[in-house]
């Protein structure tokens, strides 16, 4: 990052603390994504109030639909927004996204349900968290007058935007609507993999392994992007124990069956994820960061189309239902 203006209330300084002798530290292998993480906060990125009113709209309240229920949620929207929106558009596939979604009102970091592993996301989880356009751009238009502050590295976040492949062309109704509207128009256009959800009968498929106390079932998800192919084999991840708050958006925590609308297992109370993943049924591989890179501007296609082996990223040890992850940030 290379200071392109010395505008007067540009931030000076920043002060970041790291314990060497913490275990946690000592696993992490994403030290790297941690301080750019950091340095990009330090630089102004989510804590510069802008002067006057921002053109771009501020917030949506929208209907987050489960198989037979409902909830009412609201999503904020980063300051400085506006070039990054462009980018989004295009990685996401919808051209009818409003806004970049943040985390929640505070607006310091990029929404963990819709940006994964983006590096300005608030949590860092072991692997691979790419410095995009989108982060890039926000920060680009961070200002206090009409003079830019910094420039970012254009061939780094260029290639950094090829390889992330969280969202990519995941259509509106990812990243508009709810995981379950998503799953629904997942099937209605005839795809039975609703990556990165579980689909129901995944779900019920694994509620039963563990009634039945089977190894949890596993199913291939493929990639192409017309010359690479990846075929990986994943499973859906269940959660016993949440905690039980309500998410950024407002989201109350309901067991996964309640949100299916399977009265047969009413009495379970497993969870997709925790509230930062809006309790989704996600594959573990995501939630857990056990995702290989994939091929550059890969989507999901069918595996009867691909003809590479399934390749298994599942850890040899896994411990409960937890997994190694440390926020991204203090603030």
């Amino acid at each position: 990052m290379e200071q392109h203006s010395l505008f007067s209330y540009r931030p000076i300084s920043a002060r970041l603390f790291i314990c060497p002798d913490n275990p946690r530290w000592k696993m992490l292998k994403s030290a790297r994504d941690l301080f750019l993480h950091e340095f990009m906060h330090a630089l102004g990125f989510g804590l510069i109030i802008p002067k006057g009113d921002m053109p771009m709209i501020k917030e949506r309240t929208f209907i987050w639909r489960y198989i037979k229920d409902a909830q009412i949620v609201t999503t904020h929207y980063m300051d400085f927004q506006s070039d990054a929106l462009r980018f989004a558009r295009a990685h996401f596939g919808c051209d009818e996204l409003e806004g970049i979604e943040a985390e929640d009102e505070k607006k310091i970091h990029l929404s963990e349900y819709i940006y994964g592993n983006e590096l300005m996301t608030p949590v860092l989880a072991n692997g691979r968290n790419f410095f995009t356009r989108i982060s890039a751009s926000i920060l680009e238009s961070t200002m206090l007058g009409s003079i830019s502050w910094y420039k970012a590295n254009s061939s780094y976040v260029d290639a950094e935007t090829a390889a992330y492949w969280y969202g990519y062309k995941w259509g509106c109704e990812f990243v508009r609507e709810s995981c379950f509207s998503y799953i629904a128009a997942m099937n209605r256009h005839r795809r039975a993999i609703a990556f990165p959800f579980c689909e129901q009968q995944n779900l019920l498929n694994t509620i039963q392994s563990i009634l039945q106390r089977q190894l949890h079932p596993s199913y291939d998800v493929c990639f192409s992007n017309g010359t690479s192919e990846k075929r990986l084999s994943v499973r859906c991840n269940l959660l016993t124990k949440i905690r039980l708050m309500k998410s950024s958006i407002g989201l109350t925590a309901l067991p996964l069956t309640i949100q299916l609308g399977e009265p047969q297992f009413s009495w379970i109370r497993f969870y997709g994820s925790e509230d930062i993943n809006r309790y989704c049924p996600f594959v573990q591989e995501v939630v857990h960061d056990w995702m290989p890179d994939l091929p550059e501007n890969a989507v999901v296609v069918d595996c009867s189309m691909v003809k590479v082996k399934s390749e298994n990223y599942l850890p040899t040890e896994i411990v409960g239902n937890n997994y190694f992850a440390v926020p991204k940030s203090i603030f």
